[in-house]
């Protein structure tokens, strides 16, 4: 029986972990709350910065050795519907805006294609149309990222780490602490910053998939530092711990194996 425990009992905590795709409610203040959306579509300026790359005149292409860095500012352009009817958007893109950081991105290249690093992040920010103020509402923290066919994807973690010390709260309507939620609840919270302010939940998720215009533009420059500038186009998607269905059955498990304990006492 204790080894059955056991077996449950590693089962259930190996199972909570996981994650699904919610649809993200947004929260901006004085202009209202959002429907449920599915992701988020970005639009990116973004330059890209090669190091130790091979170049004929000014014209530079990556090495097995190179490295890359990029950093760029852009907008969410739209609330993709999670639904038949789309997303109630509650005055997005007319009287508030969400702009976009990438930056401080960097790695390297593998069979001629990039791999991003665990470094950087895409900071959201939230903007009063009447007055201009910005906001920050979230930290996008990068954990890594590849190139797939057809599209780049980068992944992490929602990260607030950054509200402690934040200079710009009070600026506006939105509030960072409520400004995302979803529709259904982990380990009893909703708003991503309760998530991530509780020790025994774990962090939202986050993918990015992107499209890159002109991926096959050269670098401009020379060996020591070649840049070019692109446009990049995707999808972020937000994943929220939840127990799956085995978590649930596991800890069922364990519930009828202690009565069963209890009955032969």
């Amino acid at each position: 029986m204790k080894t059955f425990t056991k077996l449950l009992c590693a089962a259930a905590v190996a199972s909570v972990g996981t994650f699904a795709n919610a649809d993200v409610i947004i929260n901006s203040g004085s202009t209202g709350t959002t429907g449920a959306a599915t992701e988020l579509q970005v639009n990116l300026q973004a330059t890209s910065t090669l190091a130790g790359g091979t170049c004929t005149g000014t014209e530079c292409s990556p090495l097995p050795t190179s490295t890359f860095t990029e950093a760029g500012t852009g907008v969410v352009t739209s609330l993709l519907p999670g639904g038949q009817f789309g997303v109630f958007n509650s005055g997005f893109n007319s009287t508030w805006f969400l702009n976009a950081v990438y930056q401080d991105l960097s790695g390297g290249y593998a069979f001629g294609f990039p791999n991003f690093n665990a470094t950087g992040y895409v900071d959201l920010f939230y903007v009063e149309q009447s007055t201009g103020n910005t906001e920050q509402m979230a930290r996008l923290l990068v954990g890594g990222g590849q190139v797939e066919p057809a599209n780049v994807n980068l992944s992490g973690i929602v990260d607030y780490s950054w509200l402690m010390s934040a200079t710009d709260t009070g600026n506006t309507a939105a509030d960072a602490k409520t400004f995302f939620e979803h529709t259904s609840a982990s380990n009893g919270f909703t708003k991503f910053y309760d998530i991530w302010a509780d020790t025994t939940t774990a962090d939202v998720a986050w993918d990015f998939d992107f499209s890159v215009a002109t991926p096959n533009a050269p670098y401009n420059g020379d060996t020591t530092s070649a840049t070019r500038s692109t446009d990049l186009n995707g999808q972020i998607v937000f994943n929220v711990p939840e127990p799956s269905s085995i978590a649930i059955l596991g800890l069922g498990l364990l519930g009828l194996a202690g009565a069963a304990r209890r009955r032969k006492s």
